[in-house]
């Protein structure tokens, strides 16, 4: 006969009440306090108490398909914004934080696109001064002078929900990719995919 586990250890309080009321039917108890989950810096949350926030892409926002998988390339570079942000303000180092996403060719966006930003930040291969997050100004930088962040892209884990499943990080961000006027989220309206996710 199965056992269930019914206390977590990951997760803030606040982001597991939606699921232990919703799929586990009140059963799922958190063995963490908010206090043991503290917000990180670099970013505006809603409620400082609460380390989740849905952030508002805008029109520009669009899902492009990218053969029989999907991508949002606005979604993707404003993911990376804040990323980047959060690493400028160094409550937790790059290997500490995770993208996940339930789309392949967004994996392969986000992937080539912070290869590229930390090119640019003169990490992996050298390059040019980094240009900062918005709303950031940053000292320039020099050749050799590479943030640490920027040292190896690989540090950054970005992958599908699905791979990521059962891992653990201090912070992760979620694109979701769909973007389009009739409202349609493809399979992320499936209930044990968004279980995965949160």
């Amino acid at each position: 006969e199965p056992f269930f586990l019914d206390t977590q250890f990951r997760s803030h309080p606040k982001l597991v009440e939606f699921v232990a009321a919703e799929i586990y039917g009140g059963k799922l108890k958190s063995g963490v306090t908010g206090a043991d989950r503290p917000t990180l810096p670099g970013f505006p949350w809603p409620d400082p108490a609460v380390p989740l926030a849905f952030v508002e892409m805008g029109p520009n926002s669009v899902e492009q398909v990218e053969g029989e998988s999907k991508q949002n390339s606005f979604e993707g570079e404003k993911v990376l914004d804040i990323l980047q942000a959060v690493l400028d303000a160094g409550g937790c180092k790059i290997t500490d934080i995770g993208i996940i996403t339930p789309y392949v060719a967004q994996v392969r966006y986000l992937r080539s696109a912070w290869q590229k930003r930390c090119r640019i930040a003169g990490g992996a291969g050298g390059g040019s001064p980094q240009k900062p997050a918005p709303g950031k100004k940053r000292k320039q930088i020099g050749q050799g002078e590479a943030l640490e962040w920027a040292k190896d892209p690989r540090d950054l884990e970005i992958s599908s929900v699905d791979s990521f499943q059962g891992r653990e990080k201090e912070l992760v961000l979620f694109s979701a990719v769909r973007a389009n006027r009739g409202g349609r989220v493809g399979f992320l309206g499936d209930w044990r995919r968004l279980n995965v996710m949160l």
